[in-house]
């Protein structure tokens, strides 16, 4: 069950990439992917075939989708009147 997804990635498109990966057999052990999502919040289920292993399903998920990702970002601020690289605990105070 997946309830929450990376910054910027769209639902529907995640379920319709899963499908797509499940028909080319690139992903084995689903049986089913729903979108039980409502007012409530974001529910996404994969079913798994009795003979699936979540843990190399859960790996394939995130090595072929876009279920996982980073952010990577460069602070820049000026510091007595210079532009300087500074991280996050030098932002903070």
């Amino acid at each position: 069950i997946i309830t929450e997804l990376p910054y910027q990635v769209n639902k529907a498109a995640l379920v319709e990439r899963i499908a797509e990966l499940v028909k080319v057999k690139r992903i084995s052990g689903v049986a089913e992917v729903r979108d039980e999502s409502d007012r409530e919040g974001m529910r996404i289920v994969i079913e798994l075939k009795k003979e699936g292993q979540p843990r190399q399903i859960l790996n394939n998920l995130h090595k072929y989708t876009a279920m996982q990702s980073a952010f990577f970002i460069n602070m820049v601020a000026l510091v007595d009147g210079q532009p300087k690289v500074i991280n996050l605990k030098e932002a903070l105070t």
